[in-house]
């Protein structure tokens, strides 16, 4: 199928196996093989789905692009940022931690003056809201009417948050070591003081969203208490750190897929190329083969280079040609 770009040729794909299926054909006797999992497998899944097939796909999420992972960089990045405008509004507006925080309150005692600290912070919250207690009794100054103020109940509320919030911020200033960090990683995943547990008990709309960050949560807890115990154990790297280098080492950790088993067996097969060799299918279609993307070009090696390469094969070593 000729289609000016990835995204109109998943899409006419879906209409054709659409068609085979109101024609009669088994979902499980088509195949779309992809030629590379991400993102394709799960781009046509998603288009598959809105037109009514079902689906069988293994779909793999980079770690570190599920909301677990999105929560906790941004807890660590507020600490790294010095508590800056727009690390607090990430915080804020994170659907996964309940932080009490008005995000348009946040934005609009940040833009007032810049801010880096947490009783910055405090004092900012406390004086907007003198400012809208001024103007909700009329006796505020003239050039305060040039600007509109958020809501009173907003700023107060926030206020309120933030008293709550403040120690388990300040928690995160402190360093402290390397099993630690990891110890602070599974309690936060866990437990409900941060209230990702609660968030996420809660199905989404879209349930492979969902499954997905639900196995995330679970798999970068059990890390982390897998390199607790490890460092627990062998007294390594027990000098303490700052957020900032938990931060980096943390990043490391989330640098690998996150594989989602299928749901169902009976539905449509949406596989990467190496899933679905040596399998039979009445239908197949294969997409990842644009120009410039197939045949994909080698990678220099982060060791040898090419003049390298072409004297080890000489001298008999049985290596890739580098082209």
């Amino acid at each position: 199928i000729e289609a000016p770009d990835a995204a109109r040729e998943v899409e006419l794909i879906a209409v054709r196996v659409r068609a085979l299926l109101d024609a009669g054909v088994s979902p499980s006797r088509i195949a779309v093989v992809a030629r590379q999992a991400r993102p394709l497998v799960n781009e046509m899944s998603a288009a598959l789905t809105r037109v009514g097939v079902p689906v069988t796909a293994r779909r793999r999420t980079g770690l570190s692009h599920t909301a677990p992972a999105r929560a906790l960089r941004a807890m660590l990045t507020a600490v790294t940022e010095s508590w800056s405008r727009h690390s607090m509004v990430e915080l804020a507006e994170n659907p996964l931690l309940a932080t009490g925080l008005d995000a348009a309150v946040v934005n609009f005692v940040g833009f007032i003056k810049p801010i880096g600290s947490r009783t910055e912070w405090r004092t900012g919250l406390t004086l907007l809201l003198a400012r809208c207690e001024a103007r909700a009794r009329g006796d505020d100054q003239e050039e305060e009417h040039r600007q509109q103020l958020p809501p009173i109940d907003s700023v107060q509320s926030t206020l309120d948050a933030w008293s709550t919030l403040d120690p388990r911020l300040a928690a995160l200033e402190s360093p402290r070591p390397l099993a630690a960090w990891f110890r602070w990683v599974s309690e936060t995943l866990r437990d409900g003081t941060w209230g990702l547990s609660e968030a996420l008990a809660q199905p989404l709309a879209d349930r492979e969203v969902w499954r997905a960050d639900v196995r995330a949560r679970d798999l970068i807890a059990e890390y982390a208490l897998a390199w607790n115990s490890a460092l627990t154990t062998f007294g390594s790297d027990s000098e303490p750190i700052a957020a900032d280098v938990f931060a980096e080492r943390l990043q490391l950790l989330l640098e690998q897929d996150l594989v989602t088993p299928p749901v169902t067996d009976f539905g449509v097969v949406v596989a990467e190329a190496l899933a679905a060799g040596w399998r039979a299918f009445d239908h197949v279609f294969v997409i990842g083969l644009s120009a410039g993307d197939f045949p994909q070009r080698p990678t220099v090696g982060g060791i040898l280079d090419r003049g390298d390469r072409r004297a080890l094969i000489a001298a008999g070593l049985p290596l890739d040609e580098p082209d």
